[in-house]
């Protein structure tokens, strides 16, 4: 507590936040604001309820939910303009040189950028807490919702923080944007049907008030029921607790990392950092993936029906879900122009050569091996495979995710080293037109429900791979195989052009550096 509280930069930000009249006025609106909630809910004319609470228990659950969307969405867009309003006022280079360490800016701007909105909390809680004793509500209830809404939102906020180090001068009405879509998104129930975890949002804490009514009432609300990872029961707040708690460090090391980097160079991470960061995503996705229990949602002539899930089809939705993780990987690890410039000025050669050309393959392969090996195994040891298991298809797909994400990130990253402004940006927009554009080409000629058509799309697209039976395999194996060589050949092109750019840097074309 000493190193937040003797922090300078959060003394700073508490300083300019925590004036007089500023306080003086969030106090007033505070306490009208309350004073309306209690009158207005505990003399309804109607029985008023709010989460399944009624009377000082909805009071309470409402100040609670007040309380959640201030520290968290207010918290997050402080911290989200926190750095971006010192690259604005041209005064970020004076953080730059300050004496202070990058670990202690970051907390201090972590805790110090979002206090008004803690202060706002705190005007919040006289009346929450009486609300809780009159509605008899257990004080351990209630220390558990305000720790976990704690613990989540400071999740939020580092994520937020991240987000202003790594931004540009502008863009900020964008990254407002994706952060409210990002705390939508993670608060809908619908994200973790397929998963055997709850919700990792801060306001699942409501979710905890309306399964004590209803446990009051004896009737069913929405059903509290631990967590499993790899089939082990696991209580959710501990769940909770610990994926947030280890999600802050992550954000807090990219953060470290770059707050004093010039911007020209910024790398969220370094290469062992963030294939680990997607080694620890993966565990948390196979942890808590419903080996025993999976089932699949489907429909038959219109009507919506329930199967279990065959091996392969949890193989094909782990890999699916694999591509957004590894995509993620990629765009992580690629190197801007001046970083790679850089690079080939300190190493010469060989921030030059072959094996700087295939950057950044190695770590994506080795992601996607260890992915891939992890499900064969898992599947092996919950599923009873038996002929339904077609291990050649598997590995083929583990192989085809490989050189195709290699393939898409090696197009990017020679991009990303080409002359010019925003290239890495145009990649993106060129690399989505493409995709959307022979999507819709092939879907309205038929292929992808063709045997030899879906073999013929996988040239181009990868979609037909991951939705592909045993059936589709079995009829055009060699179609299959040359489409994964075309993908390889088409990635070996891209690390060609990217080297041809690396030599560029060296100051002579790549044939005098054979010579």
């Amino acid at each position: 507590m000493s190193l937040l509280f003797s922090n300078p930069e959060f003394i700073r930000n508490a300083r300019i936040q925590l004036r007089s009249r500023r306080l003086l006025a969030g106090g007033v609106i505070s306490a009208v604001a309350s004073i309306t909630t209690w009158e207005s809910v505990m003399h309804a004319d109607i029985d008023f309820r709010f989460f399944g609470l009624r009377g000082a228990g909805a009071v309470f659950a409402l100040c609670l939910g007040a309380q959640i969307c201030i520290a968290l969405i207010g918290g997050g867009i402080c911290c989200l303009l926190s750095v971006q309003r010192e690259k604005e006022l041209n005064t970020f280079d004076y953080q730059r040189v300050t004496r202070l360490t990058s670990f202690e800016l970051a907390i201090g701007k972590l805790f110090g950028a979002p206090i008004a909105t803690y202060v706002g909390v705190l005007f919040l809680m006289p009346v929450a807490l009486i609300a809780a004793a009159k509605g008899h509500i257990p004080a351990l209830l209630v220390l558990e919702v305000y720790v976990l809404m704690l613990i989540g939102c400071v999740t939020y906020h580092a994520f937020a923080l991240m987000i202003s180090v790594l931004l540009g001068r502008s863009g900020t009405v964008l990254a407002i944007l994706f952060f409210l879509a990002i705390v939508l998104l993670s608060a809908q129930r619908n994200l973790y049907i397929r998963w055997r975890i709850q919700s990792l949002s801060p306001f699942y804490v409501m979710d905890l008030l309306n399964g004590y009514a209803y446990r009051m009432m004896d009737r069913v609300g929405f059903p509290i029921w631990p967590d499993g990872f790899f089939d082990k029961h696991v209580a959710h707040w501990i769940v909770f607790s610990l994926i947030h708690v280890s999600l802050t460090t992550w954000f807090l090391i990219a953060v470290r990392r770059n707050l004093k980097r010039d911007p020209s160079i910024y790398e969220v991470y370094s290469p062992l950092q963030a294939f680990l960061f997607s080694l620890y995503l993966s565990v948390l996705m196979l942890g808590f993936f419903p080996w025993s229990t999976i089932f699949v949602r489907g429909t038959v002539q219109f009507v919506d029906v329930i199967t279990a899930a065959t091996p392969n089809s949890i193989e094909q939705s782990l890999l699916e879900a694999a591509v957004l993780l590894f995509g993620a990987l990629g765009l992580t690890l690629l190197r801007s122009r001046e970083r790679a410039r850089q690079r080939v000025r300190e190493l010469g050669e060989r921030a030059a050569g072959w094996l700087a050309a295939i950057w950044p393959t190695p770590y994506l392969v080795a992601a996607v091996a260890a992915l891939s090996g992890a499900v064969i195994l898992l599947i092996g040891k919950y599923r009873d495979a038996g002929s339904e298991w077609n291990l050649h298809l598997a590995l083929y797909e583990a192989v085809f995710l490989c050189v195709w994400l290699s393939r898409d990130t090696l197009y990017l990253q020679w991009m990303g080293v080409r002359r010019g402004k925003r290239t890495l940006v145009a990649a993106v927009l060129y690399l989505t037109i493409f995709y959307v554009s022979l999507g819709v080409l092939f879907g309205s000629l038929n292929l992808f429900n063709q045997p030899r058509g879906a073999a013929y799309t996988a040239l181009l697209l990868p979609m037909p791979v991951f939705g592909m039976e045993p059936s589709l395999w079995s009829q055009a194996p060699r179609l299959w195989i040359g489409a994964l060589f075309f993908q390889a050949a088409s990635a070996l092109i891209f690390a060609g052009l990217q080297r041809h750019r690396l030599q560029e840097f060296l100051g002579r074309p790549p044939a005098r550096a054979a010579g």
